[in-house]
C-alpha cells in the first residue's frame, strides 16, 4: 500500500508526532521514546508515518542493543522550513 493523503482524523496526531521529532533534531528518535513522548502507542506511530505523506522519514539505528536495527525517526525539512530559519 502506497502512501496516501492524511485524514482529518489522523491530522492532528501526524502533526504532534512531527513536532516531536522535529524538535529531537536531526539525529531523531526512535520509535520507543516518540511513543513516551506523545502517548502514542508504537504500532500507531510506525503506522501513521507508513501510511500518510509526512515530513517525517525513517532510518534504522544499527546501533541497536538488541542486535536489531530500531526504527529511527527523522525530520526532513521543506523549503519553507528554510526560509524560516
Amino acid at each position: 500500500m502506497g502512501k496516501t493523503q492524511v485524514t482529518e482524523k489522523d491530522r492532528p496526531v501526524l502533526e504532534r508526532l512531527e513536532s516531536i521529532v522535529k524538535d529531537a533534531g536531526h539525529a531523531g528518535i526512535g520509535t520507543t521514546a516518540l511513543s513516551k513522548a506523545s502517548i502514542i502507542p508504537s504500532e500507531r506511530i510506525r503506522s501513521l508515518f507508513r501510511n500518510y505523506f509526512s515530513q517525517v522519514g525513517k532510518k534504522a539505528d544499527a546501533s541497536s542493543k538488541s542486535g536489531i536495527p530500531a526504527d529511527i525517526w527523522v525530520y526532513k525539512p521543506t523549503g519553507e522550513d528554510s526560509k524560516a530559519a
